[in-house]
């Protein structure tokens, strides 16, 4: 009598996304989702930022522009971006 053979059973495991492309997707569906948020966000950074770059760009050696000012805009626009607005449920933001 010969023996059976063994069946190699592979269990294939879910393969998870790269840490880019989840943020990527979470950042597109809360930035579409709660648009007001954003949208608050982008004018904000938009404004320092518009200030720096004339202080950047006058041909004033004296002059340099604000980075802390700068990395602090960045960090609200992060902030507002993955934010949600007052109107939409934690169920409207999933």
């Amino acid at each position: 009598m010969m023996p059976k053979a063994r069946q190699k059973v592979f269990i294939q495991r879910k393969r998870k996304r790269p840490i880019e492309v989840r943020i990527a997707r979470q950042l597109k569906k809360d930035a579409l989702t709660n648009y007001k948020t954003t949208l608050g966000g982008v004018v904000a950074f938009v404004a320092v930022l518009s200030k720096q770059l004339e202080t950047l760009f006058d041909e004033d050696a004296a002059t340099n522009p604000d980075y802390i000012l700068i990395i602090a805009a960045a960090s609200v626009l992060m902030a507002a971006l993955f934010a949600r607005d007052a109107d939409k449920s934690t169920e409207d933001s999933r």
